[in-house]
């Protein structure tokens, strides 16, 4: 799917990503699923449907956080350098 991204070809890209992210599910791959989620997001942006990128986005910080708290992009925000 990424490379298929790195060529504009978009819908075909989330489509390899939707299969990723079935198989990630499926396994129990929670770190697959999660860059399946923004990988599928990131397509449907440059395709110019934000709304829908923004749902799958979301689902991606979400499994991310689940999955390892501590290396999430949110609690990476929280953490204040001292």
């Amino acid at each position: 799917g990424t490379v298929v991204v790195c060529f504009g070809q978009y819908q075909n890209a989330i489509e390899y990503h939707q299969q990723q992210l079935t198989i990630a599910r499926e396994i129990g791959d929670r770190n697959g699923e999660a860059r399946s989620l923004s990988s599928i997001g990131y397509s449907l942006e440059q395709q110019n449907q934000p709304e829908l990128a923004i749902t799958f986005l979301k689902q991606s910080v979400n499994v991310t956080e689940a999955a390892s708290p501590e290396r999430s992009p949110i609690s990476r925000l929280m953490v204040k350098d001292c």
